[in-house]
């Protein structure tokens, strides 16, 4: 035994130990979640020595290869892993003791508590004036922790694209401005650091944009396309600094007795491991020190495949501080009715389980989330009483709110849990070495890809929160054609703008619907409004489709013809020009239209027919065309005009603080 060191801490290898190693010695109790033995025995015995069967057939390059995944794989793991997708799969034969979970009631005076188990609170602000001013407070207290930057996100970007089988965050689904869902996300993320900056401003006195961490979580397939397309977007206008790209890992496919499936002679089957390793990836691949640093202590978990997802909510992050939510052994799910048994959600429910053994063991409530593939059709159809719609109707959006502290616990929990996935796939013959093609249908599935979900997280804490909102907010592409498909997804979006608009008082030349035609489509950017809101005052005539209401720095970004409608807001992007919404004609330019010129710092009126020297970038808060002969307010004074000149110059100045800056302000004001 080695001086100086506990017993047990060290151990000699044996002899025949294939381990790089040697044969000597080896601190395994220094190696997370390994003591006392080597990984390659561990295979061995595990029955997964098949892997080396063609090691004498490869090159070198490829044998060393093999030989580290090989010596790398946790075979006991894996069997672990095996063993609990299994009973997985049986939960739809077995009987459960599955509850509905409680709502908890914020009609009342006092705030109730999170019941232990599961439980759901209905987030809409429409279902009473007490609600309304719940929801008001909760969005208050949201964008008070994104001032005090103890928030981050956490975007699960490893979703295929149907079109051209790449990433999904990269998709462009065919909106007006031609924008990928990742750039909706981060122009989602940029609305929201602005609208916190304004009330840095009121409240701090100290205007600064929040600093937001951002971590995108990709497989190893789409890691380079996703992490070259975020970087050479400039990450869509976030700070550099706040923006990862992290990769997860991929777990094996296997036979169904355990063995894992061949590639090829030198390749085992892997593919990407399921949205629960994109908690390893924060867990474990050194990300945790970073988020300490930054003092964030709660992380928001979404996926890329719901395109209307709200990155952040205020509301759901001040609900979280709402209801007393703790670092540890607590977490909120945001979750939407399911309007179908046979929709692809996760139902949120309760499970009561065994907790201890003999005379100590008790029946305590669990919080779950079952995915349909994995509930009993009992249960997945059960009504509630007088015909109230599904029992069991709270499905899980995958958005989680999770505190920093419990996630190295909560990820090892998720990584003993696992699913399988049942494909075909073509695998070598061990016994003669030859490819075998993946087998046809009706023929039974020869795989079973072993996966994590995120949602297996709520089984290891004592209470989850269901936070319940509207179906807008499930605009999610999961296949290609459908409901949740692309052009399904792209129908809502547009009649969700719509919505929007109608409510900040525009009034349409017709009732036509948006819909998915080029010609007909209604967009609000994501830099213009992040839930609708501050769209008030836009619309001052009648306005028709197609309408796109752009942010003032989009319009260089788009590239396209400064020809204005007499809307100033109008855009057939089917012919890339403004038209006139009545004759049908391209609209001349209009000499009110300003545009600013990020290169040569200019103000440009469109097409160039007049320049002046520009002023700083923050003027330029609005671009629109000149009021009617009807709607013009009375010239400015040249005394104001004079102040307003003096002010400016003074603001150009590094020299006044802030504080001044407000006295110098609030004069012109009062004169």
């Amino acid at each position: 035994m080695w001086p100086g060191l506990p017993c047990g801490l060290v151990q000699q290898c044996k002899p025949e130990c294939r381990h790089t190693c040697g044969g000597g010695w080896v601190f395994d109790a220094l190696i997370p979640g390994r003591r006392g033995s080597h990984t390659a025995p561990a295979v061995h015995h595990a029955g997964q020595d098949h892997i080396m069967t063609f090691e004498a057939e490869l090159t070198e390059d490829d044998a060393r290869d093999l030989r580290e995944e090989y010596e790398d794989l946790d075979a006991e793991r894996l069997e672990r892993r095996f063993q609990a997708a299994r009973e997985n799969e049986r939960v739809a034969d077995e009987i459960h003791k599955y509850s509905a979970v409680p709502e908890m009631n914020w009609e009342l005076k006092n705030s109730p508590k999170i019941p232990p188990g599961g439980s759901f609170t209905r987030g809409s602000p429409h279902i009473s004036v007490v609600m309304q001013r719940r929801c008001k407070a909760w969005q208050t207290a949201g964008m008070k922790a994104l001032l005090d930057q103890r928030v981050g996100a956490v975007v699960l970007a490893g979703g295929p694209d149907f079109q051209h089988y790449g990433p999904l965050c990269t998709l462009n689904f065919g909106m007006l401005s031609q924008k990928s869902i990742m750039q909706l996300l981060c122009e989602r993320l940029r609305r929201l650091q602005h609208l916190t900056s304004r009330l840095k401003l009121k409240v701090k006195g100290a205007f600064r944009v929040p600093s937001v961490p951002l971590f995108v979580i990709t497989n190893e397939q789409n890691f380079n396309a996703v992490h070259e397309f975020v970087t050479e977007n400039n990450c869509f206008g976030l700070d550099q600094n706040d923006v990862t790209v992290v990769v997860h890992g991929s777990t094996p496919v296997v036979d169904a007795q355990g063995k894992i499936l061949m590639k090829s002679k030198g390749q085992i089957w892997k593919k990407p491991g399921g949205t629960g390793m994109s908690l390893k990836a924060v867990a474990e691949e050194g990300l945790l020190p970073d988020v300490r640093c930054r003092g964030v202590t709660h992380l928001h978990f979404l996926g890329t495949n719901n395109i209307a997802a709200k990155i952040l909510d205020p509301v759901f992050v001040g609900y979280a501080e709402a209801v007393g939510f703790s670092e540890e052994r607590h977490a909120l799910v945001k979750c939407t009715e399911k309007l179908r048994p046979e929709e692809p959600l996760g139902i949120l429910i309760n499970n009561q389980v065994k907790k201890g053994a003999g005379n100590k063991a008790r029946d305590i409530l669990r919080a779950a989330i079952l995915e349909p593939m994995e509930t009993p059709a009992g249960t997945l159809r059960e009504l509630a009483p007088n015909n109230a719609g599904l029992l069991h109707r709270h499905g899980s959006m995958c958005e989680f709110y999770l505190g920093v502290a419990d996630l190295p616990r909560l990820c090892t929990a998720v990584m003993e849990n696992a699913h399988g996935l049942h494909g075909r796939y073509p695998a070598v013959d061990l016994a003669s070495g030859r490819m075998l093609p993946a087998p046809e249908h009706p023929i039974e599935p020869n795989g079973t890809h072993l996966v994590h979900w995120l949602g297996d997280l709520v089984e290891s804490c004592d209470s989850v929160n269901g936070f319940s909102v509207g179906r807008e907010e499930y605009v999610v592409i999961k296949n290609e054609s459908g409901p949740l498909s692309i052009e399904g997804a792209l129908t809502k979006m547009v009649a969700l703008h719509q919505q929007w608009v109608l409510d900040a008082g525009a009034v349409f030349t017709s009732d036509t619907k948006a819909t998915t035609l080029a010609g007909m489509q209604c967009e609000v950017s994501p830099l213009v409004s992040y839930d609708g809101e501050g769209l008030e005052g836009y619309f001052k005539g009648p306005v028709s489709l197609p309408l796109h209401i752009a942010a003032a720095q989009e319009f260089r970004v788009l590239q396209l013809p400064l020809t204005i409608h007499r809307d100033g807001l109008v855009q057939d992007f089917a012919r890339s020009r403004w038209m006139d919404d009545e004759t049908e004609e391209p609209v001349t330019a209009r000499k009110d239209f300003i545009d600013f010129n990020e290169t040569t710092k200019e103000l440009h009126i469109a097409h160039g027919l007049k320049k002046e020297t520009a002023q700083r970038e923050w003027q330029m808060c609005f671009i629109g065309v000149a009021a009617r002969e009807g709607e013009k307010m009375p010239s400015t004074s040249r005394e104001d005009r004079d102040a307003l000149i003096a002010f400016e110059k003074q603001l150009r100045d590094p020299g006044p603080s802030y504080n001044t800056q407000q006295k110098l302000w609030n004069q012109v004001l009062e004169d």
